[in-house]
């Protein structure tokens, strides 16, 4: 796909605005019957990304500016053509106003060419093709956050779904364990004060269930509304696939997020405003040569005259008060200056990002691996405390030590699994081309 969108297929786009709206309609309206009839196959990240990218205002907005953007590049470029012009006037005045005693009306039709202009037009057309290319690295920056939000809230939901189910399997245990209590209790075995610790764990087993799930029902409505449609959380994947084949390598990555960052894009549409700036103000140290064609009809002073033709030669300065125009040009200069570091500073910035993203996609195995080893350990643990605690060689503290400890290591376990699903899908976006470098047709 191209990084932007091109003058032609945006002309094309435009005239299909009815098509659009209802495209969008349509979107909508398949995604929801989507959504109700095909419980069997839930939505997949990359199917949440793209809805969202659809019909968030802000890629509407960005699509709308982009468009009054596309329209001014095409009003500077006509300004290399010739302008015409016609001027009707009529006069009424006293019988000894010797100026005025031939035709009540004169018709002038006139057609102006720019010759030499400096570079002045050049400039503008400059100009206005830059604040088009940044009406268009802002609808690719409206995606790429829209893609980011969607990310965060789906990998927020998954961490906290997974959680609560965590949690609610200890919780399942821990009311086995205040079953058994009661009656160890009423046997005569364990004493009220074992009653009281188990019941303590359920409850804050319970409440970490309570915890887990409105954090998951939060998270859901951030991605209903970053949607803008109802989502039932049984329509969600539990299972997000690796948006990665195969090994990653850094320095390809920093390439592709230079090569295809919206915010560079911007900052670089930005410098080219600013040279154009400069251009403009150099423009005005040189005259402008313009040639003028008229045809007059009629004559205010003189009867019965005949069209008249005239062709003109003007040259004309715009030099400014003073030397202003040198200091203007040296404004612009500095501006421009500015802008330049400031693509510096980006890129930076977008290099810290990624290897900090790269850094830590590369540590999600082995912490993985040793929170899955940490589990397996606890839950054998449980096991074992299960047979001594039934055999009297150990306490209610210790049994209820271990289950709890299987559920934190669940825990971790599932916020690691958000936290991966989110990073991966964090570098996807900002470096491969099938996300970042979106079509921006409207």
């Amino acid at each position: 796909m191209a990084n932007s969108v091109s003058p032609k297929d945006f002309k094309q786009a435009d005239q299909g605005t009815g098509y659009r709206a209802w495209r969008g309609w349509f979107s909508g309206w398949l995604f929801m019957l989507t959504a109700s009839w095909c419980s069997a196959q839930p939505l997949a990240l990359a199917d949440l990304i793209e809805t969202g990218m659809q019909n968030h205002p802000n890629l509407k907005a960005g699509l709308a500016a982009q468009r009054a953007a596309q329209r001014s590049l095409e009003a500077a470029e006509w300004q290399r053509y010739p302008t015409p012009s016609l001027s009707i006037e009529g006069v009424k005045a006293s019988g000894n106003d010797t100026s005025y005693q031939a035709d009540d009306t004169v018709t002038t039709l006139r057609l102006s060419q720019p010759l030499y202009t400096g570079g002045a037009l050049t400039a503008q057309i400059n100009r206005a093709k830059a604040q088009l290319r940044i009406a268009q690295a802002n609808v690719l920056e409206a995606r790429q956050q829209v893609s980011l939000q969607v990310i965060q809230s789906y990998a927020d939901w998954l961490a906290a779904e997974l959680k609560t189910q965590a949690w609610r399997r200890s919780l399942v245990l821990h009311e086995k364990l205040l079953q058994t209590a009661k009656n160890r209790i009423n046997q005569g075995v364990s004493s009220a004060s074992d009653l009281s610790l188990v019941q303590g764990r359920l409850d804050a087993t319970a409440s970490e269930v309570f915890s887990a799930s409105l954090q998951a029902e939060l998270a859901l409505n951030r991605l209903r509304e970053q949607l803008d449609m109802p989502l039932p959380a049984d329509q969600l994947s539990l299972q997000a696939a690796a948006p990665f084949t195969g090994e990653l390598h850094l320095d390809s990555l920093l390439q592709d997020a230079e090569a295809r960052s919206p915010a560079l894009q911007k900052i670089h549409a930005q410098a080219g405003v600013q040279r154009a700036g400069t251009q403009e103000r150099e423009a005005a140290l040189l005259p402008d040569i313009a040639l003028r064609v008229e045809r007059q009809i009629g004559h205010f002073s003189i009867n019965n005259t005949s069209p008249e033709n005239r062709v003109f030669l003007s040259v004309s300065t715009k030099l400014g008060a003073g030397l202003s125009s040198m200091s203007a040009i040296a404004s612009a200069k500095a501006l421009e200056d500015s802008a330049e570091m400031e693509t510096l500073s980006q890129r930076r910035a977008l290099r810290e990002k990624i290897v900090n993203a790269y850094q830590l996609h590369k540590s999600f195995p082995e912490r993985r691996r040793l929170l899955s080893s940490a589990l397996a350990s606890s839950q054998l643990a449980l096991e074992s405390f299960e047979r001594q605690f039934a055999a009297g060689r150990k306490s209610w503290l210790d049994l209820i030590t271990a289950a709890r400890d299987v559920a934190m290591h669940e825990a971790q376990i599932a916020d690691l699994k958000g936290a991966e699903i989110q990073t991966a899908w964090n570098l996807k976006t900002l470096t491969a081309s099938d996300l970042a470098d979106m079509d921006t047709q409207p």
